[in-house]
């Protein structure tokens, strides 16, 4: 008798337990699952790098001038939360065409930073040199997108306190 009153306390504390938890859990993932915030606060044209750039899109690697890395940050308006999420976003275009300035790229960017995240829209570096050995050319530019999506992680680490990020919840799509 004794035995099955401790059996149904330890099932009465176990559920209760796993209800409490999951509501500790719903709460938590609130920010994140649903708008939140009214208005979002951008930051355009933040230089994140800079890198060897083809001097059109069809011209060789011999013909290239260094330029700027640049991305645009968006952040929930009056949050003061700091470890924040960050999502980085990179328009499509097979590495020959698009920029930060999509309209896809700032609504998905306005649309998370209103549920908490920090969201940024990248630019990098486009071009393939088709003349010759096209395979081998177009692998080198989703190298260099590769390179560029390297180099906005490293500054987003690098500058997490300035921009509120948790530099161990950077994720990257597109």
């Amino acid at each position: 008798m004794e035995k099955i009153k401790l059996n149904q306390r330890i099932a009465l504390i176990t559920i209760v337990m796993m209800i409490l938890l999951s509501a500790i859990g719903l709460c938590g993932q609130y920010r994140y699952v649903n708008s939140i915030f009214d208005s979002v606060e951008i930051t355009t044209g933040v230089i994140y790098g800079t890198a060897p750039f083809l001097n059109s899109f069809y011209y060789d690697e011999n013909s290239f001038t260094t330029g700027n890395l640049v991305m645009d940050l968006y952040r929930p308006y009056g949050d003061i939360m700091t470890g924040r999420p960050a999502i980085i976003f990179a328009h499509g275009g097979g590495f020959i065409t698009g920029n930060r300035n999509h309209d896809d790229m700032m609504a998905f960017c306005d649309s998370f930073a209103k549920k908490g995240y920090v969201t940024v829209t990248i630019d990098y570096r486009q071009g393939v040199y088709v003349a010759s050995n096209a395979d081998l050319h177009y692998t080198r530019s989703v190298y260099r997108g590769i390179q560029d999506g390297r180099a906005i992680v490293r500054y987003l680490r690098a500058n997490a306190s300035l921009y509120g990020i948790d530099p161990d919840m950077i994720y990257f799509t597109g």
